[in-house]
């Protein structure tokens, strides 16, 4: 069995004596609230970084995306979220956004959406 970034989570929150969401009880505000500061902190580091690219703030924005994907695994751990078939079908749903291996781009840079596409079916998980 592989072990997850969720698995290493469960594992950390499990020696913390932490609990998994359920329906009936209130929401630990910690788990938003970590992902918060962390992704704040991933973009004071890739400004950072940009700004001044060198080993130190390489090896910091390296750190800071770190922190998110932990923080952002712990969301997926704490509602019991299958954040790998969850990320499969929106990749696999991004990928239906190519055509002749192009993706299309309105003036403004965002992406288009090409005729008869279909967002990705999130229901089940």
């Amino acid at each position: 069995m592989t072990v997850t970034r969720e698995n290493k989570v469960a594992q950390f929150y499990k020696a913390a004596d932490k609990k998994q969401f359920h329906r009936l009880d209130a929401v630990d505000n910690s788990i938003l609230d970590n992902f918060l500061e962390e992704t704040d902190e991933l973009a004071e580091a890739i400004t950072n970084y940009v700004d001044k690219p060198n080993d130190e703030t390489r090896a910091q924005l390296c750190k800071e995306w770190a922190d998110a994907q932990v923080t952002l695994s712990s969301i997926a751990w704490y509602f019991d979220i299958p954040a790998d078939a969850a990320f499969n079908r929106v990749h696999n749903n991004n990928m239906t956004k190519v055509v002749d291996g192009k993706i299309l781009r309105a003036p403004n840079g965002k992406i288009l959406k090409p005729e008869g596409y279909v967002k990705a079916d999130m229901k089940g998980l």
